[in-house]
C-alpha cells in the first residue's frame, strides 16, 4: 500500500510539471530566464553595467 501510495502521488506530480512545462506562460518564462543569462554574460556577471563605470 505505502508503494502504491507513493507511485500514484509521484504520477500526479510528474503529470503536473509536464503540463506546466508545456504551457505559453512557463515557454515565456524560461525565454525570459535565457534572456537575463545571456545579458549577464555579456556584460562581464551583471544585467546592466554600473552607470559609473566601475
Amino acid at each position: 500500500m505505502l508503494c502504491d501510495a507513493w507511485c500514484a502521488e509521484a504520477y500526479n506530480r510528474i503529470v503536473s510539471n509536464l503540463t506546466t512545462l508545456r504551457s505559453n506562460d512557463t515557454r515565456q518564462f524560461f525565454k525570459n530566464l535565457r534572456s537575463i543569462s545571456k545579458a549577464m554574460v555579456e556584460n562581464g556577471g551583471v544585467v546592466s553595467p554600473n552607470p559609473l563605470g566601475f
